[in-house]
């Protein structure tokens, strides 16, 4: 499998693969492009109008209009997904979209603002050639025993065990989750990983000005013995996918980890506060202690291991409260093949004396637990979305302060909290959601510490910048794709 892969990233670099860019707030900056592919493949598709908040329990009669009615909707004929009004949207379950889910949007930008957050439990997303955008995910602290197993990560990327242990090259590619993107999307309060991309194959996937903060470090919401409470994690064999314009801040470690023969591109993004470990780069393993099979990853020929593929561009690294003495950028936590192909350049350190960003490469950006670092450096980077400009860190700092998150420009109280950490350049890991320390920002909150959202409505009308005005017409590609852009005009203040 090793060398196809290879070759793939060799061809991304060259330009071969023709992307598409992100527009950003700010005109001086180059916009981000991505690994995935995606010219609105969901317009002409069915249209599914979110207009409630409330959900229905496994067993239970569905309730039309509500999130979990409208993602069920989204198979293989793809979709829209929409909102008409804001708000919290407790879920009784995990949400799921279909393996067999192609060519979706689920468009949270067309709520009124402040937008929509979910609550209690996370979503598993699938599929091709989709993208979510402007959502909020905190399922907070309910309790394991109340979850039916559930590990209760904010997002996870899963795939299927029976394909990624299939021997057939021709299935697996068929079943793959494909050309995905999760834009200005906020992440927090999960008890295991804040996102998860799990059981390959899983390609081009892209995550950009997303927020990935405050996991949960309660013992007693995980079923292993120690504290979780970690950022995004990428399984070996997935991959390209790209972190890009993100936060990842007051995480245990995984600030993301990422897996042997995992493809991943990280740039303009800052780690803030991260506890004993920044980026990870760590092995898969094979077998658990009791001898059962442990990491499921795509069959091939050669041994277990295999190497890395790693870029890390143009990151801010800003050490807080809970960041150990010896935590860097990188961390090494086991042998790394010295055939990997790992480029660390361009990076930075905040220094508290000089109060000054430090410049870092791989010789002092890097962290080995207890064995020898790696020392085989990439020259150019081996794997990156063709055309991708490095900002500066005054750029990466001015980026995330005015697009990181859902709603930008009209953020929620955790949110706003992490905003005020970034800026002045400190952190908090925290226990619970409803933890009494934490500052809520002057807003609203139940006794479980979830900001009570304002329930706002859009009005019928024909104007889409003041009211409703959805086209009668689904198949109508040219008016739908109007009425999306009025919403996403109204991000901006």
């Amino acid at each position: 499998m090793l060398l196809p892969r290879m070759f793939r990233t060799i061809s991304i670099l060259v330009g071969l693969v023709v992307l598409a860019a992100i527009p950003c707030a700010h005109a001086a900056l180059a916009p981000a492009t991505t690994f995935s592919q995606l010219d609105d493949p969901w317009l002409g598709k069915a249209i599914f109008v979110v207009d409630r908040l409330d959900d229905y329990a496994e067993g239970e009669p569905v309730i039309p209009h509500t999130l979990r009615w409208a993602t069920e909707q989204l198979g293989p004929e793809g979709g829209i997904v929409v909102f008409r009004r804001s708000g919290t949207i407790t879920l009784q379950r995990k949400l799921r979209i279909a393996p067999d889910a192609r060519n979706w949007l689920v468009a949270g930008y067309t709520a009124p603002a402040p937008g929509v957050t979910v609550i209690h439990h996370g979503w598993d997303v699938a599929g091709q050639n989709w993208s979510i955008e402007h959502i909020r995910i905190r399922p907070g602290s309910v309790a394991y025993d109340e979850r039916n197993g559930d590990l209760n990560d904010a997002l996870g990327i899963t795939g299927q065990r029976h394909v990624t242990l299939s021997p057939d090259a021709d299935f697996r590619a068929a079943h793959a989750i494909k050309n995905g993107r999760i834009v200005n999307c906020s992440f927090s309060w999960a008890s295991d990983e804040l996102a998860q991309l799990w059981f390959p194959p899983i390609e081009d996937i892209d995550f950009v000005n997303c927020l990935f903060t405050e996991p949960l470090h309660d013992p007693n919401l995980h079923p292993k013995p120690e504290v979780h409470g970690f950022g995004p994690i990428v399984a070996p064999d997935v991959g390209p996918v790209s972190f890009q314009r993100c936060v990842f801040a007051n995480s245990l470690r995984r600030n993301p980890r990422l897996n042997d023969n995992s493809l991943v591109f990280i740039a303009d993004s800052m780690l803030l506060n991260p506890g004993g470990a920044g980026i990870e780069l760590r092995v898969a393993e094979q077998f658990r202690p009791n001898g059962t099979p442990k990491t499921p990853r795509i069959a091939h020929d050669g041994p277990f291991t295999r190497p890395h593929v790693f870029t890390a561009t143009g990151n801010l690294f800003v050490p807080g409260p809970d960041t150990q003495p010896t935590t860097n950028l990188i961390t090494q936590g086991e042998p790394i093949l010295p055939e990997s192909r790992i480029y660390v350049r361009g990076n930075w350190r905040w220094d508290r004396g000089t109060q000054t960003w430090v410049a870092t490469d791989e010789a002092n950006a890097w962290e080995a637990e207890k064995v020898a670092p790696f020392d085989h450096w990439a020259s150019e980077m081996p794997v990156a979305p063709a055309g991708y400009h490095v900002l500066s860190p005054e750029q990466v700092e001015a980026e995330l302060q005015a697009n990181a998150g859902a709603f930008p420009h009209d953020r929620d109280a955790t949110d706003r909290r992490l905003m005020q950490q970034l800026q002045a350049r400190t952190g908090a890991k925290i226990q619970r959601q409803n933890d009494a320390e934490i500052d809520r920002q002057g807003r609203p909150h139940d006794a479980d510490g979830y900001e009570i959202l304002p329930e706002n409505r859009w009005s019928d009308g024909d104007d889409a910048s003041h009211a409703w005005a959805l086209p009668d017409d689904a198949h109508d590609e040219a008016a739908v794709r109007r009425w999306l852009e009025a919403k996403r005009r109204l991000l901006s203040p």
